[in-house]
């Protein structure tokens, strides 16, 4: 019966929240890579040279901190 205490005690509700951290950050990336695709789309239709490398480079700055995040977390885990 030790082995069922795992299931009610702490440690379960950490593990959980764990979890939902990591799909809350998977949510984040995918996010982020929307985000990525749809900058780059307007850069088709929209030629704005001045604003373009500051719109890429904060997207794609976003999504290596998020992505290493995740991963970090998921070490941690």
């Amino acid at each position: 019966m030790e082995q069922f205490n795992f299931l009610i005690g702490p440690a379960f509700t950490l593990f959980l929240i764990k979890i939902f951290f990591l799909a809350v950050s998977a949510l984040f990336i995918i996010f982020l890579i929307v985000v990525v695709r749809q900058v780059y789309s307007m850069n088709t239709i929209v030629h704005d040279i001045h604003d373009e490398f500051i719109i890429k480079s904060a997207a794609i700055i976003l999504f290596i901190i998020s992505l290493s995040l995740f991963l970090t977390a998921l070490v941690i885990l």
